[in-house]
């Protein structure tokens, strides 16, 4: 089974899950029960990497999300749910992280040719390496040209079924933002 397609089935998952489901298991959570961290990490993985592979490329996602699944279970004591769904939330922190990560790389110079040539895959996805595919390869092949944001928006909005107020509060963005940016993406 391809990752986005596991993807999209814990997406799924997630959104079947009623949202008084999520926020029972995240206060089970909070609260310490062992088995309700394993849950809520099992429930979210597969979405947050088909995440970062859009925001990142494959080949750094799989760290990302590992980096990601931490920040959640560190920050999780401070999750309240007042401003915010618990799934926008933790794509809120995966956007973030990713962010911080292409910042980080931005600033880092690369003179080895191997690496040259992965991070030039990273930019183009699709333009090589092996097919990556799924249900949702025609969106990342229709997006792989526009910008990082809003690849990211469109994935938040398309693979993770976000209304235009949740993909603001993950991007950090108004909802009215996300909507302009939406057109303009189109």
């Amino acid at each position: 089974m391809g990752a986005a397609t596991a993807t999209t089935r814990v997406a799924d998952a997630c959104l079947m899950r009623s949202s008084t489901g999520i926020d029972s298991l995240v206060a089970r959570a909070q609260g310490g029960e062992p088995g309700a961290t394993a849950e809520l990490c099992s429930d979210f993985r597969e979405a947050i990497l088909g995440f970062m592979i859009s925001a990142l490329g494959r080949e750094d996602a799989e760290e990302a999300t590992q980096h990601v699944m931490l920040k959640l279970l560190e920050a999780l004591p401070q999750y309240h749910g007042r401003d915010s769904p618990f799934e926008a939330w933790i794509f809120a922190i995966a956007h973030n992280h990713a962010v911080d990560y292409r910042r980080r790389r931005a600033r880092v110079t690369v003179t080895d040719p191997i690496e040259l040539a992965r991070m030039s895959d990273d930019e183009h996805p699709g333009s090589g390496g092996g097919s990556f595919r799924s249900e949702h390869s025609a969106l990342r092949e229709l997006i792989a040209p526009l910008s990082p944001l809003h690849r990211r928006m469109l994935t938040l909005l398309y693979e993770h079924d976000m209304s235009p107020e949740q993909t603001g509060r993950v991007l950090g963005r108004s909802a009215a933002s996300v909507r302009q940016e939406h057109k303009r993406a189109r």
